[in-house]
């Protein structure tokens, strides 16, 4: 029999020993050079510490561990000088090359790290360190490991002896440099078992446990540190916009130490849920460069000195410096508090902003934070991440009050106040984690391992006109689809997951295009208005999304139509309206004061003006032009351009500004005046445009001659009507057929005598109880007729029209009242729906003949259906015209536009549902999906060629006809499982299916063995997905799984009912599978042996033999003694003959369930038979095999006991 134990105890010797390959630091594989020379000396120098007061440091720790803001210290550092100058022994080999050693001791350490201020390696040579067993190796370290400050640490090396060795070879470039500067004693064991792992506190989860499901990424970013030597802090990988893998690290600014000597862990986690048996696997890396670092927010950025190996499987975190004053989301922590394996907590509640250990709101420097679940922070945490929902880091552990058993809050220093910090690129973090500029608010992480996909190769935004923007790009080498973001400031988030046109992106960007195009015309926009673009390459499955890339644009400025037209140059920055042309050199017009040095000293109105002004020589002769917005004049009969300027000349010097127009933006500039003379002070000038055009422009022209500058203030651009607008006064009426009103007025022009164009859209506008009946284009226009009328009152007055559409005063107002004669028609007008007529609702009375013209007015998105007069259908144009010869009702129905959604799949049969086609009203938001058939996945829908949404089930807001087309395509997906340990057992279910499959794998086990779990990943990025051995899901991409089998070592339980013994003792005990086992039972004086229970079944032999194929539970049941006085009346019961030979028989008193048991002397049962048995009818016993003696007869049912002493013979 083999115990657990046993398997166990090998389990933990097999980790020891290899434990050099487990916990590797950055090196070159070797083995030290003296394991394989036998004629060096093995006695090699050693160097004994100083002893350590590990007493004196644990009554400090038990202050300091209750400290967050400080490294949680595991060891005493002790200053050294030790080199190959001063210490060891140097062993010169025959080819020339020689060894250096020399062994160091400090009494009673659980381990041992060094750290070296001078280290330089040539290449070829080699370092190495090992404990005295040399069970734990490292190295070998080479001039890969050099840094430009020569500093180097290593390390933890398990033991309280180490030894150095050195190894250079004879034709090295230069003799290396070594020297020792500080033994780390370990006083605390950072690998203690009883700690599992670390002191860290029993409500601490690994980052195994169910809860950091889905956190896996964001785990692979966390890292311990090892700093000032003796110290335990954590900190996280951190993408930057270039997503180039530069290997920053963010930790706390408390945890600083001279970074060159920083030891960073990684993957110092549990493959479980559960405390490993051993302390697991370990990267390690050694040495960082300072980058930034500020105490306000306490951060502290460094980037190693290495590329962090593919092996370490590294995640760069995203990051969110949001400056919201509360974030209400699940956050969660992953931290290595006390120097412990990875962990993780989280917090339902979110964060708030607040200053450090103060309450919310109290300031912006911090995140405060109260854990959930029981999960906590502690001393080793410092510097640890926090990540928002999208698993961006927020900020880093600064300290806090939270602890096992309390919810006490912690404090992390905010990403967002770090980013600009102190104000320099020392002191923040935008100029590292945003190198591109991008301006983004947001980061998502970079996975190296990730599926990638590239960018467009170009990407560029061209303005067109005021409203429209063209885009373009050139597809990747993938020739994979594109969305288009646009936003108006330069802040766009990550797309993650599909979208439909319209979407908004979290944090930024509204979803514009779709498609692959290489052009998109954006249109419809503000004129003068900058816009920003992003763009990414996207591919199914997912879909998974590029980086992206951006570009901005400006629409033009609208065509100023408005005047007269103002500009006073008071903004900070000249309007975008105004263009700068160079002619010679590029030297700006700009805003500011005067000439922004004295000459004038201000302004001539407002805050600023514009000024061109050079003050070196060799930009003498610089000459630029400052074009007006486009103006459109050609309405109007002259126009007049005034300004103020100053030129103030210079030791003689004068520049020169020229003003000029033209008539087009391509046509010719033509000289309307020069100013080049001295003019100190502000002054006003006017000049007549001469030409007038739809698209006139004006130029101040400056050409710098040294003096000291062209300002230029309060432009002024007036433009007259050659065309007067009328102004009609003297309003009168008369009544014509008694029901047609006659309107007649004057029109009073002033003519100022200059000869002007005369514009022939000038008219008048008539109207009748405030609402406009006519609208006419003549100027000249003196009458207007109005009818026919229905009886009552009705007021007109008469208005002037100019062409930009300024109104004269009103005319005077007139009453005309049609009067009933009692012969007039009832004409009830009506309507139904939304829409309006040219007439009020309700009854007019009309004379007979009035021939009355109905105008329909539908609201947006309806239409007139139908007119109905006197209930009958009559046409459905927008004016209908009914003669009154009779009572008329006159209806007018709208009804809502309807619009067709129109499905089609393509291919046209590879898919088992589509939805969402028909009829609807204006407006309705309906669903248009796809199921697609199994081996096609759903890419996109498309609508007049161009991508409208990738999501299957999308969204419609209907308010046109639509025909969209399903896209599929088909996709085969592979199922892969690897056996784990191979020869475990077998999986159906494998394989190349099409998409959307149904698929179910199986794991079978071999004898032996059971099933573990399903898993994806390897190693630290293994995750578990299930613990059933059937797994069922549907096929959407490529998976690989990973069937985890475990040795099965039967347990078997043994128990006792009663009083007696078993062998072996009870207890519990595994057993190799197919062992078998042999219980024995072994009744207590005076109690006797009734059975065995194994697995609920009875046997009734007191030797069983178990073959041990499963978990078995064996009970030996002993019962107790009958006495005496438990004995029934003997009457009816008897045994005959006595003495026995062959047989016996034994009469029972009544009939039922019986059991009859042969005992012997020395209480061992000899036979047992349980029988049904009649009244009056005898058993009978076979003695054949019984040897000759003395033995008890035992009879009992449910209710009585008889004993009878027998002989055989």
């Amino acid at each position: 029999m083999k115990s657990k134990f046993t398997y166990l105890f090998t389990f933990f010797l097999l980790i020891l020993t290899s434990i050099s390959f487990v916990t590797a630091q950055i090196s070159q594989p070797a083995t030290p050079p003296s394991f394989s020379k036998t004629s060096l000396t093995d006695q090699v120098p050693l160097i004994s510490m100083e002893k350590v007061d590990v007493e004196s440091l644990l009554q400090e720790d038990m202050i300091f561990d209750t400290i967050k803001n400080i490294p949680w210290r595991f060891g005493e550092n002790l200053f050294v000088n030790i080199n190959p100058e001063n210490s060891g022994i140097w062993d010169f080999l025959p080819d020339g090359d020689k060894i250096w050693r020399v062994s160091i001791e400090s009494e009673g350490a659980y381990t041992i790290n060094l750290t070296f201020d001078r280290y330089k390696l040539a290449p070829g040579a080699q370092l190495f360190v090992y404990n005295k067993g040399k069970s734990r190796i490292l190295g070998a370290f080479t001039d890969y490991n050099n840094q430009d400050d020569g500093y180097f640490a290593t390390t933890l090396v398990e033991g309280d002896h180490i030894t150095i060795e050195y190894f250079e070879p004879h034709n090295a470039a230069f003799e290396g440099e070594l020297n020792l500067e500080m033994v780390t004693h370990a006083y605390r064991d950072p690998f203690a078992f009883a700690k599992g792992f670390g002191d860290s506190g029993s409500c601490n989860l690994n980052v195994a446990c169910p809860e950091a499901e889905g956190w896996e990424q964001q785990i692979r970013s966390t890292g311990m540190l090892v700093t000032g030597g003796n110290g335990f802090c954590t900190g996280a990988l951190i993408n930057n916009t270039a997503n180039d893998q530069r290997p920053f690290f963010l930790s706390a600014n408390h945890c600083y130490t001279n970074p060159s000597t920083v030891v960073f862990w990684f993957n110092w986690q549990s493959e479980t849920c559960s405390n490993p048996p051993s302390f697991p696997p370990y990267n390690s890396m050694s040495g960082a460069t300072q980058i930034a670092r500020h105490s306000t927010s306490d951060f502290w950025l460094m980037e190693l000195n290495q590329p962090i190996p593919d092996e370490y499987n590294p995640y760069y975190a995203g990051w969110n410096r949001s400056l919201e004053s509360v974030l209400n989301e699940t956050i969660i922590g992953v931290h290595h508090p006390r120097g412990d394996i990875k962990k993780f907590s989280y917090a339902t509640g979110g964060v708030q902003a607040a200053s450090y250990l103060q309450g919310p709101g109290s300031g912006t420097s911090h995140w405060r934070i109260v854990w959930s679940g029981g999960t906590t922070t502690e001393p080793g945490s410092s510097g640890s991440p926090i990540f928002d929902s999208q698993g961006r880091i927020l900020g880093q552990l600064h300290g806090g009050y939270a602890a096992c058993g309390n919810t006490q809050p912690d404090w992390y220093g905010r990403l967002g106040i770090s980013w600009n910090g102190g104000g320099s690129p020392a002191t923040r973090l935008s100029d590292w984690l945003d190198p591109l500029g991008t301006g983004v608010a947001a980061l998502n992480g970079f996975d190296p391992f990730g599926t990638a996909v590239n960018n467009p190769i170009s990407f560029d935004a061209q303005t067109l006109s005021e409203n429209e923007i063209l885009l373009q790009w050139e597809l990747n080498e993938d020739e994979n689809f594109v969305m288009i973001a646009v936003d108006d400031s330069e802040t766009f988030g990550e797309p993650a997951g599909p979208y439909t046109l319209g979407d908004e992106i979290e944090d930024g960007g509204t979803i514009i295009y779709m498609g692959n195009d290489e052009e998109y015309l954006y249109s419809g926009l503000e004129p003068s208005a900058e816009y920003h673009f992003k763009i990414w390459s996207f591919a199914a499955p997912g879909p998974e999304y590029s980086a992206g890339l951006t570009a901005s644009a400006q629409t033009l400025c609208n065509n100023v139509t408005d005047f007269p037209f103002f500009e006073g140059f008071n903004d900070e920055e000249i309007s975008l309206c105004w263009q700068q042309e160079y002619i010679v050199n590029e030297v700006d017009w700009l805003a500011g004061v005067g000439n922004n040095d004295g000459y004038p000293f201000s302004a001539y109105e407002g805050s600023s003006n514009v000024f061109f002004r050079v003050e070196t020589l060799p930009l003498n002769g610089s000459t630029t032009r400052l074009i007006s917005p486009v103006m459109d004049l050609q309405n109007y009969g002259s126009a007049q351009l005034s300004f103020f300027y100053a030129n103030p000349a210079q030791s003689g010097n004068q520049d020169i500004l020229r003003v000029k127009y033209r008539t087009q933006p391509t046509g010719e500039w033509i000289l309307l005046e020069t100013f080049d003379f001295n003019q100190f002070s502000w002054t006003n000038v006017t000049l007549d445009i001469p030409e007038l055009s739809n698209q006139i422009q004006i130029a101040f022209e400056g050409e710098a001659r040294r003096g000291r500058g062209i300002s230029i203030d309060q432009v002024e651009i007036f433009a007259q009507f050659g065309q007067e607008m009328p102004n009609p006064v003297n309003l009168s009426y008369t009544i014509i057929d008694d029901n047609f009103v006659s309107l007649s007025w004057e029109n009073v022009f002033e003519d100022d005598g200059v000869d002007l164009k005369e514009l022939a859209s000038a008219g008048i506008d008539v109207y009748r109880n405030d609402q406009m009946i006519f609208s006419g284009n003549d100027p000249d226009q003196v009458n207007h007729i109005d009818g026919p009328l229905p009886v009552g009152s009705f007021t007109y007055y008469v208005q002037g029209r100019q062409a930009d559409g300024t109104l004269s005063e009103p005319s005077n107002e007139v009453t005309a009242t049609i009067n009933a004669t009692g012969n007039e028609y009832t004409l009830s007008l009506g309507k139904t729906g939304q829409g309006s007529l040219n007439f009020a609702e309700g009854e007019y009375l009309y004379k007979p003949e009035s021939q009355v013209s109905i105008q329909a007015y539908p609201e947006e998105n309806w239409s007139l259906d139908h007119w109905l007069v006197n209930g009958i259908e009559s046409g459905n144009q927008v004016d209908i015209e009914v003669t009154m010869q009779e009572d008329k009702v006159v209806e007018a129905v709208f009804t809502v536009d309807t619009w067709e959604v129109l499905l089609s799949v393509e291919p046209s049969d590879a898919y088992e549902n589509l939805e969402g086609a028909g009829v609807y009203e204006h407006g309705d938001t309906i669903t248009i999906s796809v199921l697609p058939q199994v081996g096609y996945l759903f890419m996109h829908w498309l609508e007049n060629g161009s991508i409208y949404s990738t999501i299957s089930e999308a969204q419609v807001v209907v308010k046109s006809d639509k025909n969209f087309i399903a896209i599929l395509e088909p996709f085969e997906f592979t199922v892969e499982v690897d056996i784990t340990p191979e020869g475990a057992g077998s999986v159906t279910g494998a394989g190349t299916f099409g998409a959307g499959s149904q698929i179910t794998l199986t794991a079978i086990p071999e004898p032996g063995w059971i099933f573990e779990h399903w898993s994806t990943g390897e190693g630290n990025d293994e995750t578990i997905i299930s613990q059933d051995p059937v797994y069922e899901f549907v096929l959407n991409n490529n998976f690989h799984f990973n069937a985890s089998f475990e040795a099965f070592f039967p347990s078997l339980l043994i128990e006792v009912e009663g009083q007696g013994t078993t062998n072996p003792q009870p207890g519990e005990y595994s057993f190799e599978y197919g062992e078998e086992v042999t219980l024995n039972a072994t009744p207590t004086e005076p109690w006797e042996f009734e059975k065995w229970v194994v697995n609920g079944i009875d046997i009734d032999q007191q030797q069983v033999i178990i073959t041990m194929e499963e978990n078995t539970q064996a009970k030996a049941v002993f019962m107790e003694p009958t006495t005496v006085s438990e004995l029934s009346d003997q009457d009816g019961f008897s045994v005959y003959p006595v003495p026995a030979n062959q047989e016996l028989f034994v009469l029972l008193p009544e009939a039922g369930g019986w059991q009859i048991q042969i005992i012997a002397v020395t209480g061992q049962i000899i036979e047992s038979r349980s029988f049904e048995s009649m009244a009056g009818t005898p058993v009978s016993l076979n003695l054949s095999n019984f040897k000759s003696g003395i033995y008890f007869v035992k009879a009992q049912n449910n209710d009585q006991v008889f004993f009878a002493r027998i002989i055989v013979e």
